[in-house]
């Protein structure tokens, strides 16, 4: 935010005379807070938070499904479970979605079956392959990274206790295994988030779609006497998801 905020207000000064204390003072003004909110509910501009946020709680929700049937997985299951997603992330993000509107084209040229939208606008974005492609990347990273603190939980003593005192799957897991992983998983969140992001520079760039990140680049480009503050109201409405987040772990830990 304050990077980003502060080489705009560097560019205004040496432009018009704009200082940075008159950009910082702006962002306590009514008048930028209306048009934070009134991009938030924009959607040919806040495709990529809509996008984003869908993602992200999707890659959130596929990782707790994994960490709660993980110890009813084989061995040999969850190994070649591993082998495919190690598989799948050494894949380039720009092969599988250019592999995909390949096969999509290639599909409707043979059968004029039209399976999915390769090529959307500002007006009719694509939605499901973006998705797929910000989601299913985070989701592995969680998967690789948190099974060791999973195994680590259902191979606990207290889990054990727990168990052969009668206790149900589904209770220890929402008030064992779930806040131990919230620590963890706390601490790489902003990582991910920090993926998913660039990961829709590409989205939105490749699928024509525009959105948030298009925006900023746009006002990078050609730049106006609010481009320090256009460009804070767009990131702070880009990184909700992530502060929604944060707050939910926050009141989680605060409330186990």
């Amino acid at each position: 935010f304050l990077l980003a905020f502060i080489s705009y207000s560097f560019n205004l000064i040496l432009e018009n005379g704009t200082s940075i204390q008159q950009n910082f003072e702006s962002l306590f003004t009514l008048s930028f807070w209306k048009f934070t909110f009134e991009h938030y509910w924009n959607f040919s501009e806040n495709y990529s938070l809509f996008l984003i946020s869908i993602s992200l709680f999707s890659a959130l929700l596929l990782f707790l499904s994994y960490a709660f049937f993980y110890r009813f997985f084989s061995l040999k299951f969850l190994k070649n479970l591993h082998y495919i997603l190690d598989l799948i992330e050494n894949l380039p993000v720009v092969a599988i979605v250019i592999f995909l509107q390949w096969s999509f084209i290639q599909i409707y040229k043979l059968t004029q079956i039209r399976l999915l939208n390769t090529i959307g606008t500002a007006s009719q974005p694509v939605i499901f392959v973006p998705f797929l492609i910000v989601t299913i990347f985070p989701t592995i990273f969680l998967i690789k990274y948190m099974t060791p603190f999973i195994k680590d939980c259902y191979q606990s003593n207290y889990f054990l206790f727990a168990r052969s005192l009668g206790y149900t799957n589904l209770f220890l897991f929402l008030r064992y295994t779930v806040p131990n992983l919230v620590r963890p998983l706390e601490s790489i969140i902003g990582m991910i988030y920090l993926e998913m992001i660039s990961v829709m520079v590409f989205i939105e760039l490749q699928f024509n779609t525009g959105g948030t990140l298009t925006k900023i680049q746009s006002i990078f480009e050609f730049p106006t006497n609010n481009a320090a503050l256009d460009t804070f109201s767009y990131l702070c409405t880009l990184w909700l998801p992530y502060i929604v987040v944060k707050f939910i772990f926050k009141v989680y830990k605060r409330v186990n």
